[in-house]
Order: structure tokens, then sequence, then C-alpha cells
């Protein structure tokens, strides 16, 4: 381990910041006086509200100068039962010079099965219950600085392996679920509203969930299958389409086709018969061509080291999804297939097209071929005609998507790269090749 050098400066905060150059500092961790009328030496902590205000937005315009402008501030402020306004008055304060980021509770005390955890006991007068919280503000210039995203957390540890898309509590609430529908209720808040009004229904449903678990129960060791993972940030009928010289008139009917303005089985078919009579040689060339999407090769390469099972579901062409088979170790692909005939494309395509529909069936044909649950599916897609297969997933993401995929999808991943899924399955930086 590298040695780290650190150095300790007794000054005052406003006035060191202002001896320092101009956004020089990366990152500013603070606890300001509360103003609470606590004991800090000769500080004094029980000013007027406006003139302590006034000394924080002071602090506020030093830590802007010094900042850099992708830099972090962390703003920690407590609170008493009589004053909890206090945390929010010092971050409208901050708020005049950063944007708030993210907003985090520290919980300073807390009962856990039956065990205290924390540094005090909740309850220490016969009047008033201890803070057992504080606020932690983080500040940036822009609002949209980034951050390591498995600093501030830790995945749940049910299952060691795939602790997110598969645990025994999610396990408990499918079951919880399919008994409420089978009693006729819409949900399970739809249940609970029931209950409240004939009590005896709980024994019904208790019943009921001791018999579905023994018809399924939990199953720490089941498959996993990832589908339809989005490996390339175009689609290559516009390569081609260029070849052929329609790569305007292509690109525009690809579009409209992924906002769900056209009917995909109609644009796809006007786009396949404009590239009649290209050569079957420009295939290959642009496949090698092929410009994966940021994080692909890890995300597959960690899907694999992981036991994971990986699909192409493409209403693209089978001859691309083949390539990214082989390149990146892929295990099915089900894509369209371009009819050629004497080495040029004849401008139609072969067998059943892979629209939206046939996505979905595709999915469920997959998960019953790996011997998995619909549920342990992970789908992921960008355009109208992969909303019913997001929707038949356990898990749906919208990558980068159209803003029709992006409102309805649970799940959406729009900033950062196709690695970024490996997050939502609770996987650490460390767990990553």
């Amino acid at each position: 381990m590298t040695a780290q050098s650190y150095e300790l400066h007794h000054a005052d905060c406003i006035a060191w910041m202002d001896s320092q150059l101009e956004k020089s500092i990366h990152c500013i961790v603070t606890s300001p006086p509360y103003n609470l009328d606590i004991k800090y030496g000769t500080y004094q902590d029980d000013q007027p509200r406006d003139s302590y205000l006034k000394w924080i937005r002071d602090v506020a315009k030093s830590a802007r100068r010094v900042l850099a402008d992708d830099g972090h501030l962390f703003l920690n402020v407590g609170y008493s039962n009589t004053d909890p306004w206090v945390a929010m008055d010092v971050a409208q304060v901050f708020r005049q010079e950063f944007v708030l980021q993210n907003n985090f509770t520290w919980v300073k005390h807390i009962l856990v099965n039956d065990q205290s955890q924390g540094i005090y006991k909740p309850i220490t007068s016969d009047r008033y219950a201890s803070a057992t919280t504080e606020s932690i503000f983080h500040f940036t210039k822009n609002g949209a600085v980034k951050v390591d995203r498995l600093a501030i957390g830790h995945r749940n540890v049910t299952h060691e392996r795939w602790p997110e898309l598969y645990n025994e509590s999610r396990h408990i609430a499918e079951q919880r679920r399919k008994v409420c529908r089978k009693m006729g209720y819409k949900d399970w808040l739809a249940f609970q509203a029931a209950e409240k009004q004939t009590p005896e229904i709980r024994a019904e449903f208790d019943t009921l969930m001791i018999e579905q678990e023994k018809k399924k129960p939990w199953d720490p060791d089941k498959k996993k299958c990832i589908g339809n993972a989005w490996f390339i940030g175009y689609t290559p009928v516009s390569k081609l389409a260029k070849e052929a010289g329609v790569g305007e008139e292509v690109s525009a009917i690809t579009e409209a086709a992924m906002r769900g303005e056209l009917d995909f089985d109609e644009s796809l078919r006007r786009r396949v018969a404009s590239l009649a009579g290209l050569s079957a040689e420009v295939l290959p060339k642009i496949a090698e061509r092929l410009e994966l999407t940021e994080g692909a090769e890890l995300l597959t390469s960690t899907l694999r080291r992981f036991g994971y099972r990986t699909a192409i579901i493409s209403g693209g062409f089978s001859y691309f999804g083949q390539y990214l088979q082989k390149r990146l170790d892929i295990d099915h692909v089900y894509a369209n297939e371009l009819e050629i005939v004497d080495g040029k494309l004849t401008g139609h395509v072969l067998g059943t097209i892979v629209n939206a529909e046939r996505k979905a069936k595709l999915l469920e044909q997959l998960a019953a071929d790996e011997g998995v649950d619909r549920k342990q599916l992970i789908a992921i897609g960008d355009g109208a005609n992969d909303l019913p297969m997001l929707a038949r997933a356990g898990l749906g993401i919208a990558f980068h998507a159209k803003p029709v995929v992006r409102q309805s999808a649970e799940h959406r991943v729009s900033t950062m790269g196709l690695d970024a899924v490996l997050y939502l399955l609770g996987m650490r930086d460390r767990d990553l090749l």
C-alpha cells in the first residue's frame, strides 16, 4: 500500500479557504456547528438564526470558490427535537451556491431484531426522545458529477451470487401476489384493505400461502438468464442502407418505427426492400466495423463468469447477431434473416419477422429452453418493439431508450454503459473483471 501524507491545519475555515487557489479542492466534507447551544470550546453556539445563517452563507461562498468543477461537498447537519428545521435552513443556504445531487439520512441509532444498534440509547430523557438521525447533503456545482456508485452502500446478501435478481424475500413476495390473485384481489395492497374489514380472510390467506410454498419452495440454486442485451449503438440496416445509397430514407423509417409511430413489420419490409440488389460481400465488411456499446464486453464477460446464459433477441439481422455471438461468446441469437440469392440481397426477409410480439414469445421460449422461471429473466431494450419483452421479464431495463420506453420501463439506464446493468444485479466493482 502506498503511504499517504496528511496535513492538519488549525485555522478559521473561511480564512483558510480564501487562502487557497480557486477550484483547487476536489472534496469538502463539513459538519458545521448546528447552532443548538452545544458546547464547542469558546464558540458561541446559540447565535440568532439570521446571524448564524449569514455566517453559513459566507462558508458556502468560500467553498464554491475553492471547489473544483467536478468536485463534491458533503454537508452534515443535525437537529434537536424542538428545532428540526435547522438542517433544512442550512441546506437551503448552500443551495444558493450549489446543486443538491444526493440526500442521505445518517441513522445513528436503530433497533433491529430486538437488538439495539448505534452510538447511544435512543431515549435518555423522561420528556424527550433523542434525535437518532442526521442529514448528509451531497452538493455539487452542476448536480451531475460522477460518483463511485458502490461507495455508499452494499448489496443484499441473501444469495451470495445473484442477490438482487433472485432472493428469498422476492420469492415470498411473488408467492404472496399469486395467493392474493387466487383469492380475487388485484394485489397485496387490495388484500390488506379487505383484511381490515374481515379478519377471517387472513386465516384463508395463511393457509393458501403454506400450500403455495409447498408447491414452489424457495430454491437458492435456480439458474438465471439475461436476454436481448443492446450490444451496438445503432442498427446495422443503417450501414447497409448507406452502401445501397438510401441511407437517409432508411434512417427516417427506422427512427419512426422505434418511436412506435410505424408498424414494425411494414417498416422492416420497406427498409429491406430498399436493399435489393446489394452485394452480400458488404455484410462482413460492415460487421467488422461494428462499434460495441460502451460496457458490452465487460457485461457479457462478467455474466459468463457468474454462470449467466445470454441471448440476443433482435429486430435486426441474424448475420450481425451471429457475428456478435462469436465476438462476445453469446449463447443464443434470434434475429431476422436476410434472403441472399446469387450473392445479392433480394430485398426480402426469410421466416417469421422478429417484431415486438415475437420478441416476447422468444423470451418465454428462452426461459423454457434454459429451464428457468420467466421472472428470472433480464431483458434490455431501447425501442417501442421491446416493450412487451421488457414487461414479461423479471427485470426489464430501458437502455438509452426512446421516451415511450423510458416512461413504461420500471428500470432505466440513460447515461452510463451496458455494464451499469451489473450494478442493478447487486454486483460490486470488485466482482467485475
